[in-house]
């Protein structure tokens, strides 16, 4: 599963310099910003399991993270993730019958990069 946003000129370089160098550290904010995105601004569906739900998917994201790498493909920033990751980032594209899809994964890893 990839997700891709164009770049250039600074933040081309500042992406470029990201790719194949994701530090433990680093997974940490992405995850982290993976999970403010599912907390504060994913829709999600009314229920009463929800606090539950979100637990356990921020589990599968701090799992997927370790897997996650960036790679730039046609000048693009692309995330890639092997193993069982994928599902997870399937997830967070597609959404689910809980939580409505991430438009943007590709934006949201590079932006908790970047404030990071």
């Amino acid at each position: 599963m990839e997700g891709i946003i164009g770049t250039g000129g600074l933040v081309g370089f500042a992406v470029a310099s990201m790719v194949g160098k994701l530090t433990p550290d680093r997974r940490k904010v992405v995850a982290e910003g993976l999970k403010a995105w599912l907390r504060d601004d994913a829709r999600k569906a009314a229920r009463q399991d929800l606090p539950l739900l979100l637990d356990e998917f921020g589990k599968r994201i701090d799992t997927m993270v370790a897997d996650l790498d960036i790679q730039i493909v046609d000048d693009k920033p692309v995330v890639t993730v092997v193993g069982q990751g994928r599902d997870t980032l399937r997830a967070l594209e597609r959404g689910t019958n809980w939580f409505d899809p991430c438009e943007d994964v590709v934006s949201v890893v590079i932006s908790s990069l970047w404030e990071s």
